[in-house]
């Protein structure tokens, strides 16, 4: 269900502030193991509000560093990632 990736990013592009479509567009990247893609849509989530949705955006970023966090071919991803979170948290 839901909308696709080309609805969501025009929801995107006549409404940045749209963090519904943001996080469902980069629920639909994770999906498809576009974890860059997917990493960088939560964390502009968390730079516009970081408390949206009970922190819904951090808390799905924890949660990919978790799913890639055992796999050597993401760790420098993982790494700039949870830089740039507690960057834009502090």
């Amino acid at each position: 269900g839901g909308a696709d990736e080309a609805t969501l990013r025009a929801r995107l592009a006549a409404d940045a502030a749209d963090l519904a479509a943001r996080l469902e567009l980069a629920n639909r990247l994770a999906a498809r193991q576009d974890y860059r893609g997917a990493l960088e849509e939560l964390l502009e989530i968390v730079r516009r509000d970081r408390t949206w949705q009970e922190e819904a955006a951090r808390k799905t970023m924890l949660d990919l560093f978790a799913l890639l966090g055992g796999n050597a071919q993401f760790d420098d991803l993982v790494r700039e990632f949870r830089i740039r979170l507690s960057r834009t948290l502090n």
